[in-house]
């Protein structure tokens, strides 16, 4: 585009009229650049989707296709505002070099150094305790309730004592199911409790830090683009913390599974040195399904990213609005 304008002096001669129409100039240099960009970057799209599908079995559902097709589009609009950027530091710029100078410093700064200093602005802003903070915080609340591996703690022997008493028995081995499984029922429930309590705390300064990133979308395209197909791929931080809470809710029924088999199904008779330890059949763990997870339904993708959605639209308008008003400035 820089190049042009050396051209259009000379062009300005022979049309009067060349002035009034750098609109329509800078269009067709965005236009054609946004062509050129669309010559590799629609080719390596069908490549990738072609290789997706073969891994897949070409047995892809409606929800992933639907998902591809938002990644597509959204991808080719942050393309078109790249053109518009480029084509306009290169209208307002003197020369080729002043242009690449520009445009090289426009990447540093929003592909680079953006969104490296958001994550630790965010940090910064919102710290969160380290994992061993965590971890230490969540085992001192736990020994605050017991240790249920220990026959005097008062918690445990409390609960033991009321079950003797609700059966109106004398020892745990009269009770009609096992005392272990139900202690470690009680334990896990609270345990369970505990650190689900403490992880939410944790969740809440990741999604303020988080929060960061997102409203500096509004001033990076780069920034928007990438937190909305990592959404639309499952790879952003509320798909991160809504698997983390399907698979300890898959966990936690597991452990409870396992307890209730082990109340139901082993005896409190203690067992003689010589005697086979107890088992229970397999076929009982065919009560419990596989791990299925479940990706976060569109509209509330699209409402968690909804920043994404209007920062991309924002720029996109913001920059037509600027070629309007660019188009009038350019003097020759």
């Amino acid at each position: 585009m820089t190049g042009s304008l050396e051209t259009v002096i000379h062009l300005f001669f022979f049309s009067k009229k060349l002035p009034e129409r750098w609109k329509e100039l800078l269009a067709g240099k965005i236009l054609g650049l946004l062509y050129t960009v669309s010559l590799i970057y629609f080719p390596v799209i069908i490549l990738s989707i072609l290789l997706w599908l073969s891994l897949t079995g070409f047995q892809s559902t409606g929800d992933e296709l639907l998902r591809l097709f938002w990644i597509v589009l959204g991808y080719f609009v942050y393309f078109f505002i790249i053109c518009i950027v480029c084509i306009l530091v290169s209208a307002v710029s003197k020369t080729s070099r002043e242009s690449l100078i520009k445009l090289i410093s426009i990447w540093l700064l929003f592909i680079v150094i953006m969104p490296r200093t958001a994550q630790a602005f965010g940090a910064y802003l919102h710290p969160a305790p380290s994992k061993i903070d965590f971890d230490t915080r969540v085992e001192n609340e736990l020994l605050k309730t017991g240790d249920s591996h220990n026959p005097d703690d008062i918690h445990y022997k409390a609960i033991k004592d009321s079950l003797l008493q609700t059966y109106k028995v004398k020892t745990v081995e009269e009770l009609p199911f096992n005392y272990s499984g139900y202690i470690m029922a009680e334990g896990e429930k609270i345990s369970a409790g505990i650190y689900n309590t403490y992880w939410k705390k944790q969740l809440e300064i990741y999604e303020k830090q988080n929060n960061v990133n997102q409203y500096l979308s509004y001033v990076n395209p780069f920034l928007s683009i990438k937190n909305l197909s990592m959404a639309l791929t499952g790879s952003d931080f509320n798909s991160y913390t809504s698997y983390q809470e399907q698979v300890e809710v898959y966990r936690y029924q597991l452990a409870q599974l396992m307890n209730k088999l082990q109340m139901e199904n082993i005896s409190n008779k203690k067992q003689k040195a010589d005697e086979k330890p107890y088992t229970i059949s397999s076929d009982h763990w065919k009560q419990m399904p596989d791990f299925q997870y479940r990706f976060i339904e569109r509209k509330n993708l699209f409402r968690n990213e909804v920043v994404s959605i209007i920062s991309l639209i924002i720029w996109v308008v913001g920059l037509l609005f600027f070629i309007h008003y660019v188009s009038k400035k350019i003097k020759i």
